[in-house]
């Protein structure tokens, strides 16, 4: 889980951003809808105001017009020495806000007071905190909304696990929480809210928590309670969906995988009716790596690897006929990314992965398998399988796309009836909209997501897309395009290396 920042983290950026005065007017809102205004009035550069609703200290006597309740003001040209320690204050306003409320029903606990009218707080339009203070306890209530059904059931099994946690501390406070209905404390309190989607949490703090010593930690939890909880809610939703919309392209990656095989009819001259059953393609996973032969491969000189441009691939090889006269092999690098496919007969092709993690195997055998059956004639190979064996030999990056083009490779020397290359490419998107062709591993690290495209130039027809990663909707075209001209400028190398292996057998 995560602890949420206590201070405004763009307070401490606008303050802190500038050695000398400028000119500022800012506004912007927090997590729980307070407003913030940063500005400087009648513009004068070496004053600044800060303004939050419901905030005591460094006040001015009338609050600035506009909504606000609070307006602070300091003279930059009068401030103390530690500036970093009064940006900490001025970023931590709700935090000290709420602190008020809770030193004083902890100052009449200490005192063993009683009595005295309980705190209502209405920190957001339509939800509240109550505090009340015993001899022996501060009780602590929030009450929040649930936007839909599904924060109510996930909000309810996150307090289950809160609470069940309590028991691993001894030291911890009583948590308790409600659905639908307010607790006992509040039973005879007419505005307590009551809906299906209203929660309340309780906590139960103790001398122990609200003594001089641990007070300002207690503050800072509690305080930021609400904020926490509903945080998790949608992350836990995020994760959710995540989950399951990878589980759904599995399910369909093996419906697919599982679809019977295609039968065609046909009739005679005399009209009698046959069947000839379509091929299968498969992929599978070994190949032992003996004499490998590279000799006439077609390399493509490249920038240096620091420099190069997101235009630019790594160094590559592709090599059409590896293995002297047998048929069936192609071999492509990129980098230190290196695959090998080979095919045994011109009815068996197959797909082997070495040094892939074994949840990338499936997924990879069925791009593989989807970008094979779209330039495959498969009607001039009535009822046979179809296997090819690819082996990844070193995976740095873009391995996907590397085994698809040692693929067309190996199908070109095989013989199989095919309607052309395949050219393929993987280009990744950073944060600031920058592309990288060909990244490695370590040059990936800062993408945000990116796209393996494979494309059959001379039919138009794209045969592999595999996007991942959070890509924004409207750069998903821009990306597809540059990735498919980067794959389209592969072709010539791919040419060359059929082109050689050709020359090889005469």
């Amino acid at each position: 889980m995560i602890i949420l920042e206590q201070n405004n983290r763009i307070i401490i950026e606008l303050l802190e951003q500038n050695a000398k005065p400028e000119s500022v007017n800012v506004t912007f809102a927090d997590f729980d809808g307070v407003l913030y205004k940063v500005s400087n009035p009648d513009g004068v550069k070496t004053r600044i105001i800060l303004l939050r609703k419901i905030y005591g200290g460094h006040m001015r006597a009338t609050p600035e017009s506009g909504g606000f309740n609070v307006t602070l003001e300091y003279d930059l040209s009068a401030l103390p020495g530690n500036t970093s320690e009064l940006v900490q204050k001025a970023s931590a306003l709700k935090r000290n806000c709420f602190a008020s409320v809770f030193e004083k029903y902890f100052e009449f606990q200490e005192a063993g007071q009683e009595g005295h009218k309980r705190a209502v707080i209405n920190y957001r339009e339509d939800e509240t905190m109550y505090i009340e203070a015993k001899a022996d306890r501060v009780t602590v209530i929030f009450s929040t909304v649930f936007k839909d059904a599904d924060d109510v059931i996930i909000g309810k099994v996150f307090l289950q696990e809160f609470r069940e946690g309590r028991k691993a501390s001894q030291t911890a406070p009583a948590v308790l929480y409600s659905l639908g209905e307010p607790p006992l404390e509040l039973k005879d309190l007419p505005g307590a809210r009551v809906g299906d989607n209203v929660g309340y949490i309780t906590f139960v703090l103790f001398p122990r928590h609200t003594n001089k010593k641990t007070r300002d930690n207690a503050i800072d939890l509690i305080h930021s309670f609400r904020d926490y909880l509903h945080y998790h809610i949608k992350c836990s939703k995020v994760y959710l969906h995540t989950r399951m919309r990878a589980k759904t392209t599995d399910f369909l990656k093996v419906l697919n995988r599982a679809r019977p095989e295609v039968k065609g009819e046909k009739k005679t001259f005399h009209g009698r009716t046959f069947q000839t059953q379509m091929p299968t393609i498969r992929s599978n996973l070994s190949i032992p790596l003996t004499h490998l032969n590279r000799i006439d491969d077609v390399r493509m000189e490249t920038d240096d690897v620091e420099k190069r441009s997101e235009t630019t691939f790594r160094p590559l090889c592709v090599k059409c006929g590896v293995f002297g006269a047998q048929d069936g092999s192609g071999y492509a690098e990129f980098g230190n990314t290196r695959v090998l496919a080979q095919m045994y007969e011109k009815e068996h092709l197959t797909s082997v992965y070495k040094s892939i993690i074994s949840t990338k195997v499936a997924e990879f055998r069925a791009e593989l398998t989807s970008s094979l059956s779209a330039v495959i004639f498969v009607n001039k190979y009535p009822g046979k399988v179809i296997d090819i064996e690819v082996t990844v030999l070193s995976d740095d990056g873009g391995v996907l796309s590397t085994a698809i083009i040692a693929v067309t490779l190996a199908l070109a020397h095989s013989g199989i009836e095919h309607m052309g290359l395949t050219a393929s490419a993987h280009v990744a998107l950073r944060s600031n909209g920058d592309y990288i062709t060909d990244p490695s591993t370590s040059e990936a690290e800062d993408a945000i997501g990116g796209v393996t495209f494979a494309f059959v130039p001379n039919l138009g027809q794209t045969t592999c897309v595999n996007l991942y990663g959070r890509i924004p909707l409207k750069a998903t075209s821009p990306l597809l395009e540059f990735a498919r001209q980067r794959a389209i400028a592969l072709v010539p190398a791919i040419h060359k290396a059929v082109v050689n292996s050709v020359k090889e057998r005469k």
